[in-house]
């Protein structure tokens, strides 16, 4: 089982080019501004222009209109979009690009509900710790049980307090389709290529 990683919250060409030098398969730019890992379209645009390889790219978007989704995606080169808030699901279909569609775990039965709600629509769902404080980068893990369920029927991003320490242990349970982080891979809200490099290395020496 070879499960692909996500790393996210991207803020520079050094960091972008050593994930894509990392074999990192999605790199997440976050398009939220009021989140402290934001990002300009016009500066992730870019650092896009400079990377080479197959890494996809991934815009995180809250609650954000469909028409400025489809504006930035065409101008940072965005593979997928990647839906953090409240969005309804009827927006989706005026998306252009493939979307990735986050759930913020409150318990099963309400995670379980809105995964059948939006898996019709998504490429992926991604299961994240639920904070009433911040949409994502909370470095807090859920119980990975409601992801474990989820992931049997449907493809699984696992998010969440991940970090080189924990990951394995997360990959065994849950079997994910891929893996995210951001926070963990930080040291003092600024990325770490130590940590960069741990967490891939933990990701492929995975045995499951």
């Amino acid at each position: 089982m070879s499960v692909e990683v996500k790393f996210c919250g991207i803020k520079t060409l050094e960091h972008a080019r050593l994930a894509s030098q990392l074999g990192v398969d999605y790199l997440g730019f976050v398009f939220y501004e009021k989140s402290i890992r934001y990002v300009s379209p016009e500066d992730a645009a870019r650092i896009a222009d400079q990377l080479r390889g197959d890494i996809k790219l991934v815009g995180v978007f809250v609650n954000e209109t469909p028409e400025r989704l489809n504006e930035v995606a065409d101008l940072v080169g965005l593979d997928l979009v990647q839906l953090s808030g409240d969005e309804k699901p009827e927006i989706i279909s005026y998306i252009r690009k493939p979307v990735i569609k986050a759930i913020h775990v409150l318990d099963a039965y309400t995670t379980r509900s809105r995964v059948e709600i939006y898996k019709p629509l998504c490429e992926m769902i991604l299961l994240d710790t639920y904070s009433k404080d911040k949409m994502g980068g909370t470095g807090r893990v859920f119980d990975w049980s409601i992801a474990r369920e989820i992931s049997t029927f449907y493809p699984v991003m696992l998010a969440g307090g991940l970090s080189p320490a924990n990951v394995q242990e997360a990959i065994r349970m849950v079997r994910p389709k891929a893996v995210d982080v951001s926070s963990g891979i930080e040291t003092d809200g600024v990325k770490d290529p130590i940590k960069m490099k741990a967490f891939i290395e933990a990701v492929k020496g995975v045995e499951v």
